[in-house]
């Protein structure tokens, strides 16, 4: 089973990407992805809309797609709306993007949705532009400080931002986004250090096409068990895919 953790639908004004269903089922054959986590580009204010493109994707293609509900701490998302709006929209995750929203994982709103995500049973996606960014470079120590506090949630970020290792190293409810590695030893590096079952494959469609962000994966010093791991199977054991 192959499984890409980071995959966006719709559109992007700001960084002018787009990508529709089809276009992302098509990238998804031609690479030999089973799945996709699928998210919103955060951009745009209307989060309604944003929210309802990949509900309509999931139910479409319920058997080849995971959503994300995206969630912005500062409109007010009281735990148990979360918990609502994870059933309406037919998600299985929540995503966080620190950077568009400008969010702080220490504040009481924000603390509100990793409460949610704790009750619900699912992880938190903490999405940033660039790992250089102040934002992102901000991440590791809220993360020292969130992590523990919420132990049962997953967090997933992305793998390089600068010291994020002391956190993921800290906390095994910390994983790892390998989309934007810039060689195979990436992926190696990321499993010799914090273990295979939290080290994800992504692509971040369509800004790089998951056969490239596959073929880092494969061609990185790994175990067939590893690769597997990172491949699809530490996605499977977070959102209780089936590997049959």
């Amino acid at each position: 089973m192959i499984v890409d953790c980071h995959a966006h639908l719709g559109e992007d004004p700001v960084y002018e990407k787009a990508q529709s269903v089809a276009q992302l089922l098509a990238r998804m054959d031609r690479a030999g992805v089973d799945w996709a986590v699928i998210q919103p580009f955060a951009r745009p204010v209307d989060i309604v809309a944003q929210r309802r493109v990949i509900a309509d994707a999931v139910a479409v293609h319920p058997d080849r797609f995971i959503g994300l509900l995206l969630v912005n701490p500062w409109l007010g998302a009281a735990p148990a709306a979360i918990t609502r709006d994870l059933r309406m929209y037919a998600c299985r995750g929540v995503l966080l993007d620190v950077e568009a929203n400008a969010i702080n994982l220490r504040r009481k709103e924000t603390q509100a949705v990793f409460e949610a995500t704790a009750t619900a049973g699912v992880p938190v996606f903490l999405h940033s532009d660039h790992p250089l960014s102040r934002i992102s470079l901000s991440l590791a120590e809220q993360l020292d400080a969130v992590a523990p506090a919420f132990a049962t949630v997953p967090i997933v970020v992305r793998s390089t931002i600068p010291a994020l290792g002391f956190a993921a190293r800290a906390h095994g409810n910390v994983y790892l986004d390998v989309h934007d590695e810039g060689s195979h030893q990436g992926p190696a590096r990321a499993v010799r250090r914090y273990g295979a079952s939290r080290v994800l494959f992504g692509s971040n469609a369509p800004t790089h096409h998951p056969y490239s962000r596959r073929a880092v994966v494969e061609a990185a010093p790994l175990s067939d068990g590893d690769r597997a791991m990172v491949l699809g199977g530490t996605a499977a054991a977070l959102f209780g895919l089936s590997r049959g």
